[in-house]
């Protein structure tokens, strides 16, 4: 199974993320292989998957 086939992407202040971790109050993500704690109502979630055809 591929671990990255289903990831969920959010915009932080216009930067395309991956979220790791989502709580109620703050969110873990990582952008350009760092990773940051952000407050979650700043996120604007998106979900991407990609699958086999």
């Amino acid at each position: 199974m591929n671990p990255t086939a289903n990831r969920t992407m959010a915009a932080y202040f216009g930067l395309r993320v991956e979220v790791i971790h989502k709580m109620d109050c703050c969110s873990l993500i990582r952008y350009q292989g760092r990773h940051f704690i952000v407050d979650t109502v700043d996120l604007a979630i998106s979900r991407s998957v990609k699958s086999a055809a």
